[in-house]
């Protein structure tokens, strides 16, 4: 696994970095833990997390995971969003639940469109608030997420998803001094793109770090978030879907691609594959998430994402997109 330079910091770690929203779809926190740890055996030594992720479970749960490997992990967390005082209840019974929603297909999709935030469908606001983002609010977030992964300092504290009108007062004073007094050792910005990157013009400071969503199809190049180190996230999500839904329904297109790319046939793991080994070669002084809830998934991220083979026909893949 390549270590990369976060670009704008001091920090250190793996060029790929593991998402753990996802993670919760799983309804076994042994299945949980097995995976994060199978990470860790694997060279992947970012993870990505946040208040809201897990009904409010997820940055305890992954600090549990972690255990005695923290000094040799980077941990990310955010603020701004937060579950609503009696979200954090429901995590007793996830379990249940999580088992209910998977055997309903139709159920697990209206769940992730809904409630991805607070300002997102009915159950997102039913789950969720905003916390906001200014220097008070920073501390207070950051505080309770030190004492939920129970840890000394976090690595990156990003903001969750501002919009680019978010009361930002006092921020990069608030992240100097906690900075300053060993709580976090850097920070930044994380959502979409266009939203971060005007979130990050209004400040008076450098903001070291830009989280964004980004896929191939939104352009070929990485967004320029100026001096900032860049995270990126959906690398898969975002193309896989509508690559093999158009090479599903054009078998000649299909074939002409196997053959450009030296293999029987494409499928959706060798496309997986693809996606991330060209994001992580474009992002080479960044990092670039992924989440899975798959073994066998997380294995070939882990072990082909820097993949001689894959990289020689990057470029071939590149043009045939």
């Amino acid at each position: 696994m390549r270590i990369s330079a976060l670009g704008g910091t001091s920090l250190q770690t793996s060029s790929l970095g593991l998402g753990s929203a996802g993670l919760f779809s799983l309804p076994s926190r042994r299945a949980r833990v097995d995976l994060v740890r199978q990470a860790l055996d694997e060279g992947i030594l970012h993870f990505d997390t946040a208040p809201m992720y897990g009904l409010g479970a997820a940055e305890s749960e992954l600090a549990a995971a972690l255990g005695r490997d923290r000094e040799r992990v980077t941990i990310a967390t955010k603020f701004g969003i937060e579950p609503r005082w009696w979200v954090r209840t429901l995590s007793r019974v996830q379990a249940p639940a999580r088992a209910i929603v998977a055997r309903s297909q139709g159920l697990k999709a209206g769940l992730q469109a809904q409630a991805t935030g607070p300002g997102v469908g009915v159950a997102g606001s039913l789950l969720y608030r905003s916390t906001g983002y200014t220097g008070s609010a920073a501390k207070v977030s950051i505080t309770s997420s030190l004492r939920r992964l129970g840890i000394d300092y976090i690595d990156l504290v990003l903001l969750h998803d501002p919009s680019p009108g978010s009361d930002i007062d006092d921020l990069c004073a608030a992240m100097d001094e906690l900075k300053e007094r060993g709580d976090v050792r850097a920070w930044g910005v994380a959502g979409e793109v266009a939203p971060v990157k005007a979130v990050i013009d209004r400040f008076d400071c450098a903001v070291p770090v830009a989280q964004v969503g980004w896929n191939i199809f939104q352009q070929h190049a990485l967004p320029d978030v100026g001096s900032a180190g860049l995270i990126t996230f959906g690398a898969i999500g975002g193309a896989l879907p509508v690559l093999t839904k158009r090479l599903r329904e054009d078998r000649t297109m299909a074939e002409q691609w196997a053959t450009a790319l030296g293999t029987k046939r494409i499928c959706p793991e060798f496309l997986a594959r693809l996606l991330l080994a060209d994001a992580t070669d474009r992002n080479k002084n960044g990092i670039t998430l992924f989440s899975t809830t798959r073994s066998d998934h997380l294995t070939h991220a882990a072990r082909h994402a820097a993949d001689p083979e894959l990289a020689a026909v990057l470029p071939t893949f590149r043009e045939l997109l």
